[in-house]
This record gives C-alpha cells, structure tokens and sequence, in this order.
C-alpha cells in the first residue's frame, strides 16, 4: 500500500478527488484476496486505479465538474479522509472493519461525507456488509430504495437498479 498512487498528496485546489477506502477483509483466498492477471489483489482494491481512472475521465468529458485525475487510497481511521467529501469501497464482501475504522466512517458520514460502496457477490457478501453498518450506526435500520425514489431519476429515468454483471459473466 505504500506505493505512490495510493498514497494522498497535494490535492488540485477546488477539484474533486475520488477517494477508495483500504479496508481489511477477513478469510482466505477468493473472500480477503484473489489472483487475477497473474497478481494477488486483496478485496479493497479491485480494479483499482483503472476503474476509477476511466470513471473519472469520463466525468471530467460529461461534466463541467473540476476533477483531480489521480484517484487516492485511504483508510477509514486516516484523519486526511475527513478532508475528502466522497468516498468510495469496492468489494466490500468479505470486509472485516475495525472498532476504529467503524467510529472513523460513523463521525465521517455524520460530518455529512457520502459513501458509495458496490461489488457484492451474493446475499452473504451483502449482509457483511449489513453487518458493519450495523456497527457504524446502531441506531438506524436499512431501508431499501423504493422504485419512485427521486434519486432513479436525477439524471436518467431508472425503473430499478439494473444489476450489472462482471465481465467474465457476459
């Protein structure tokens, strides 16, 4: 993890900078890691930068929105997070959260920060992470996203969350 492109630097003044979470994940092959194009990759970065480069990118040509083309790395409990208003967690299934990390990403969501997490195989990867939210807010139950959500029309019309199948699925 101490490799440049994952490590926080100076940021662009004003621009957005996408932020993956480093998290630990618990397990053994195929659940905390996995060998992929002849390299073991643990859980939190799944396609990372590449996925976050392209998404970027694209956002910088769609947009008018000032975006950092270099994505970062972070882990909840860094106190740089709180620096960042989005962040993002990828394969989540198998994370293992721990009591500070849970606190850290609890004060953060509660400052008003926004969490994007996806890429869950299966109702068991799902309800881990059920699980540390649980942890985060204790308080709060999840509630599914009705179908006439004015969130599934902010840009496109969505008649529900399509599910999007990983590449060696199609």
């Amino acid at each position: 993890f101490g490799d440049a492109s994952t490590a926080p630097r100076d940021r662009k003044a004003g621009a957005f900078t996408w932020v993956r979470v480093h998290y630990d994940s618990y397990g053994g092959q195929n659940e905390a890691w996995y060998i992929y194009e002849g390299r073991k990759w643990d859980r939190w970065e799944t396609d990372f930068p590449e996925a976050e480069e392209n998404f970027l990118i694209r956002l910088r040509e769609l947009t008018t929105i000032k975006a950092d083309p270099n994505p970062i790395a972070l882990r909840l409990d860094d106190p740089a997070i709180m620096d960042y208003p989005f962040i993002y967690m990828s394969d989540v299934g198998w994370q293992d959260l721990s009591d500070a990390e849970a606190a850290a990403l609890r004060e953060y969501l509660l400052r008003g920060g926004f969490l994007w997490a996806d890429d869950f195989w299966g109702t068991p990867e799902l309800q881990n992470f059920e699980f540390n939210m649980k942890r985060v807010f204790p308080e709060s139950a999840w509630v599914p996203i009705p179908k006439d959500h004015p969130i599934l029309s902010i840009v496109f019309p969505l008649a529900e969350c399509p599910q999007v199948p990983a590449r060696v699925f199609y």
